[in-house]
């Protein structure tokens, strides 16, 4: 019984470990309400279902917030991001739901101020998704159910004793 109990625990370290280091979506990847207000450069739409770019630090004078936020309705769940020069962020939409997806040029070569609105399907920040759930969350969750799931088996173990 000793033996199950250390590779039940050691299961929970790796995994941990594991968890923490990949990132990962539960539930559905879509979000209700997408507003991005950025300053970036390597703007690219990757055909008609996204596009990805480069956050830069605007140039004095311009007051462009470098921000990201989503909402989901159903759930009330919203999460304002802000964006660091040299973020990339990846946007994928779901087709005809864009209300607004402007790239307007800037004075500076090959920068444009980027404005979407819209419902997305996903965004991800450095190859990073904006979380369904808070991560703070999940890890509890699982070490509980875990133990739980130790409890009733070692019960389980003791009934079976009792009954030989």
């Amino acid at each position: 019984m000793n033996k199950k109990i250390v590779f039940a625990i050691a299961s929970i370290l790796v995994f941990t470990v594991v968890f923490l280091s990949v990132p990962l979506t539960l539930a559905q990847d879509e979000w209700d309400y997408c507003l991005i207000l950025a300053y970036g450069t390597n703007v690219d739409e990757t055909g008609t279902a996204g596009f990805v770019f480069t956050v830069a630090a605007p140039p004095t004078g311009l007051e462009i917030p470098n921000t990201v936020s989503v909402v989901r309705d159903s759930s009330g769940e919203n999460y304002t991001n802000s964006l660091s020069p040299g973020d990339e962020v990846t946007v994928s939409y779901l087709d005809k739901r864009v209300d607004t997806m402007d790239f307007a040029s800037a004075t500076e070569a090959n920068h444009f101020v980027i404005t979407y609105e819209g419902e997305a399907r996903s965004v991800t920040i450095n190859r990073r998704q904006i979380p369904e759930f808070s991560s703070i969350l999940i890890l509890p969750m699982f070490i509980g159910a875990t133990l739980l799931a130790i409890i009733y088996r070692r019960k389980k173990a003791a009934n079976n004793q009792g009954t030989d």
